[in-house]
């Protein structure tokens, strides 16, 4: 699932420290959002898909952010046929 890959790139690479800071600082949602989707087994809507890639886009650029920016953008693309760029 894309949150999955996600938050696994962005803690690996020591940008969040864990699943509450990413929900609240990259998802805007409450602190427990990424493990209730986990639990059940569900991946972010286009909304939260489109949240978070604005965080990503605010947050300091580095090689993490700029690869979980282009799996939000080739997801959207290939679900939606959008085209979607950085602010």
């Amino acid at each position: 699932m894309l949150i999955n890959k996600i938050y696994s790139h962005l803690h690996d690479n020591g940008i969040v420290n864990n699943s509450q800071s990413f929900s609240a600082k990259f998802l805007k949602c409450g602190s427990n959002t990424f493990n209730y989707l986990k639990h059940k087994n569900r991946d972010m809507s286009l909304n939260t898909q489109l949240t978070c890639f604005t965080q990503l886009s605010k947050h300091k650029s580095n090689q993490a952010v700029a690869e979980c920016m282009d799996l939000i953008q080739s997801n959207i693309k290939k679900k939606y046929s959008l085209n979607i760029s950085p602010i």
